[in-house]
């Protein structure tokens, strides 16, 4: 969620809209802020590894509805190759949001001077096992 909230904050920020206003840069300070603990956090809990069967197309919607709009703003197509039946699977969810948010973030930063701008996100499942890959 951390991400999600900063990914925003960015997006805000690179907009122009609200310039050199103080409660704007106040507020991307508190989000660096909950960046830091949320990463400190996250660290923490990774030995506590909150681990459940979830519903994999879910996941991939969440993440959808937070990278869509994220990549749009720098022109970026998203090509989302994704059967239509997957299966559960064991993950923590929010671990796993994340790293779609992080994979995406540095595929942006990538592509920033690149001619074609496109991410690939597909999934795949074999011998009982699911591949997610951006590219």
């Amino acid at each position: 969620m951390c991400s999600a909230i900063a990914v925003m904050y960015e997006n805000l920020a690179r907009s122009g809209y609200f310039g050199k206003n103080q409660d704007f840069e106040a507020l991307g300070s508190l989000v660096e802020a909950l960046n830091k603990i949320a990463s400190l956090e996250l660290r923490k809990s990774t030995t506590g590894f909150e681990a459940k069967i979830v519903d994999l197309t879910e996941i991939l919607d969440q993440a959808r509805i937070v990278l869509e709009p994220y990549c749009a703003e720098s022109d970026i197509a998203v090509n989302w190759n994704i059967p239509e039946k997957l299966p559960s699977v064991w993950t923590d969810p929010h671990s796993l949001l994340q790293v779609l948010l992080n994979l995406t973030k540095n595929s942006r930063r990538a592509l920033e001077g690149a001619g074609l701008k496109r991410i690939d996100v597909s999934v795949a499942t074999e011998h009982g096992i699911v591949s997610i890959r951006v590219f």
